[in-house]
């Protein structure tokens, strides 16, 4: 089952780096026990959005079919592959990887890595932020 996760706040979710990567990995721990894993996401500093795999049905998710996933992962790509927080930096850097697009031999990622990238490429990148925080 693919879902998504959306979270907006009119407060800041996080003010450097640090409490960034300190709020993927609460998430990141949080969809793996209970046995999902994060397929893509995007952290800004008034949201947060991750698309998810679980192999049951879990409840307080937002379903999302297969025809809008491909869509979805170059929404999650709109920031580009230099923006720090997010599963397409990952793709490109194999950084943290919160997210399966940066690990070596995903498995559970719904299309070729090589489709996600063409769908990534193709999406409008937003242009540059002057101030992450």
């Amino acid at each position: 089952m693919y879902g998504r996760i959306q979270k907006h706040s009119t407060q800041r979710l996080f003010t450097n780096a640090q409490e960034a990567y300190r709020l993927l990995a609460h998430y990141y721990l949080q969809v793996a026990n209970t046995g999902g894993c994060i397929l893509d996401y995007l952290l800004l500093p008034h949201s947060i959005d991750l698309l998810l795999f679980f192999p049951n049905t879990m409840h307080n998710l937002i379903a999302v079919d297969s025809a809008h996933l491909l869509p979805l992962f170059g929404t999650l790509g709109a920031k580009g592959k230099h923006y720090p927080f997010s599963g397409t930096y990952e793709l490109y850097h194999a950084s943290h990887c919160f997210c399966e697009l940066g690990k070596t031999g995903a498995n559970v990622l719904p299309f070729s890595l090589e489709t996600i990238v063409q769908v990534k490429k193709h999406a409008g990148i937003c242009s540059p932020s002057s101030c992450l925080f």
